[in-house]
């Protein structure tokens, strides 16, 4: 039968068992800003080696392409900055929570779940992220949190980097 998936309906994410390698407790993620969520995949490289008497490689390799995931978060909450960016929040009764940005870049790494319209669900067990908070004070501006999501190797053997369940029936 075949399969076709559409849309997307939602976004888990979830911190990583170490001893699994999978996510633990998956959390919706919140809102995502219209048409920013976006997969790529970078072309696989190809490696040949050859010798001086062919024109032909003795040897062909093939390397798949790293996958990226970006989507912008409409949540910039000091609380998901912390999640996403680190740092620290600033907490004082009866004022505003303050967000404060790390002096270095953080290793975060988590699980993340993306649901279709259609019922499949694609998972990266997995993934880094690097993220931007984007300011856009004009007036018809808004301010995001923008995600990029570098696919990894999980830590646990015979754990894959990526999966995808189809709909059900």
């Amino acid at each position: 039968m075949a399969v076709y998936s559409y849309g997307l309906q939602s976004v888990k994410v979830s911190p990583i068992d170490p001893a699994t390698g999978l996510a633990t407790a998956l959390t919706d993620i919140g809102k995502i800003y219209r048409d920013t969520a976006e997969f790529t995949q970078d072309d696989p490289e190809q490696f040949e080696h050859f010798s001086e008497l062919d024109d032909n490689p003795i040897v062909s390799k093939t390397r798949k392409g790293v996958k990226n995931i970006m989507l912008r978060l409409m949540d910039t909450s000091a609380d998901n900055l912390v999640k996403y960016l680190g740092g620290t929040v600033t907490e004082v009764v009866d004022t505003p929570d303050k967000w404060n940005e790390p002096n270095d870049t953080p290793e975060i790494e988590l699980g993340f779940e993306f649901e279709m319209e259609d019922g499949a669900k694609v998972g990266v067990n997995r993934g880094r992220i690097s993220g931007k908070l984007i300011p856009d004070p004009k007036r018809s501006g808004f301010t995001v949190l923008e995600l990029m999501i570098k696919v990894l190797q999980p830590k646990v053997t015979g754990v894959p980097a990526t999966f995808k369940i189809d709909p059900p029936a």
